[in-house]
């Protein structure tokens, strides 16, 4: 199994990072190579997993909105917090 640990940090917090609200619309070009990565991974049917080290409230929307939600996450604060495989629900 590989390992992908992005760094995906603020500019100005290092455990925490900068990321633009969901609902806000921005049209600028974003490129990291690590979602590349990942999605050859995937293609080729090669077992990955992406570490994050960072804090990342909106990690699911971070990685749908980049195409690599399928991948495998070990997240060290959900770890931390005692999180755990949460399915999503709708709320009613």
């Amino acid at each position: 199994m590989y390992y992908f640990i992005p760094a995906w940090y603020g500019s100005n917090r290092q455990w925490h990072a900068d990321l633009t609200p969901w609902y806000y619309s921005h049209f600028k070009l974003e490129f990291d190579d690590t979602f590349n990565q990942i999605r050859l991974f995937q293609r080729q049917e090669i077992a990955s997993r992406l570490l994050v080290l960072a804090y990342q409230p909106h990690l699911r929307y971070f990685l749908h909105r980049h195409g690599v939600l399928e991948t495998e996450v070990y997240s060290i604060f959900d770890d931390m917090q005692d999180f755990h495989d949460i399915p999503p629900r709708f709320l009613i």
